[in-house]
């Protein structure tokens, strides 16, 4: 074989090693209950539905815009614009220099192979930035409201400072030698306070005490230059809250002519932007009560309201997809 068909054959090969390499390489995707706002695409236009604990799944490395797919109860492409994310449970990251509680947010910067890297928000100003967490150790669903998990006990001296300088960044060490870095932004209007724990010549191991204001523990080695001593006393007030999203409220009447309650969808049904329009969704759970408005005598129904998602004037389905309605909310079958 000529030596310019065997370094052919070399470069395709090569080239099915590396395509067959990247579709086995592992995504990172992350799914759950989701509570924020999407924008989908119908034909040639496009509005928000804002989704209200929906089951979905993204990439956190897809851009600016990130992909959203909604699988249920309707199933359906969209995007997000500035999504934040937070752990799904305390986590411990940076060679256990960071743990990071449940009610911190975080925003992705990239994402490779199964991990991703975040700037971590602890609150009160503080932020992580280039932090690498496993894709399997965040979340799209917001934090439980009445759940305030303190960070693990940890054995402070006698001694507390001011690290660092308010507006600057401070980067704390695994080790006094070298090893894992973790890169904080400082506040503008705020001090980052920690504890002494441990002291090597010129370095002091020092963790932050301010579990008022932080939703986690930043734990590792600064240079004694960093820090300044605080004296007196050391207190917090303040803090963070958080607003649980709103329930879906039910409502039903009907007439001769009109049918305003609960009805269920048929599995695999088209849901449309407008009658006969473009569609956007598919029914994906028949099991599930949604609120329709349905007139007699006319092709498409109206879908008011789906659990997980926000009221819409953007959903209509075929008549003959309306399975059936609550028997105790209807005279008669509107099928």
């Amino acid at each position: 074989m000529p030596r310019l068909s065997i370094l052919a054959a070399g470069a395709w090969l090569a080239g099915i090693s590396i395509a067959q390499a990247q579709a086995q390489a592992p995504l990172c995707e992350v799914s759950g209950r989701a509570y924020f706002r999407v924008v989908v695409t119908a034909g040639g236009a496009r509005f928000p539905i804002e989704l209200y604990g929906a089951r979905a799944t993204v990439r956190p490395d897809s851009g600016p815009l990130t992909r959203v797919q909604v699988t249920g109860p309707l199933a359906f492409s969209a995007q997000a614009a500035e999504l934040a994310y937070r752990p799904g449970a305390r986590v411990v990251a940076a060679e256990g220099m960071v743990e990071l509680g449940e009610m911190t947010t975080l925003s992705t910067s990239a994402a490779r192979g199964d991990h991703v890297t975040v700037t971590a928000d602890l609150g009160g100003g503080v932020r992580l930035l280039e932090l690498t967490l496993q894709c399997s150790a965040i979340t799209i669903e917001p934090p439980p409201a009445a759940r305030r998990q303190e960070p693990s006990a940890i054995r402070c001296g006698d001694a507390y400072y001011q690290a660092g300088t308010r507006g600057r960044r401070l980067a704390f060490r695994a080790h006094p030698s070298g090893g894992r870095r973790v890169l904080v932004e400082l506040p503008d209007d705020r001090d980052l306070w920690v504890c002494e724990v441990e002291r090597r010549g010129a370095w002091v191991r020092v963790a932050t005490i301010d579990t008022v204001h932080l939703d986690g523990r930043i734990t590792g080695w600064l240079l004694r230059s960093d820090l300044r001593r605080l004296r007196g006393s050391v207190g917090f007030t303040g803090g963070r809250g958080f607003l649980r999203p709103p329930g879906p409220g039910r409502m039903g009447f009907h007439g001769s002519s009109l049918y305003y309650g609960p009805a269920r969808l048929r599995v695999g049904a088209l849901v449309h932007a407008s009658p006969g329009g473009a569609s956007w969704a598919t029914v994906t759970d028949g099991t599930v009560d949604v609120v329709v408005l349905m007139r007699d005598n006319q092709d498409w129904v109206a879908v008011i309201e789906v659990p997980g998602l926000g009221p819409t004037d953007k959903a209509w389905i075929s008549r003959a997809a309306v399975v059936r309605a609550s028997p105790a909310a209807r005279g008669g079958d509107h099928r």
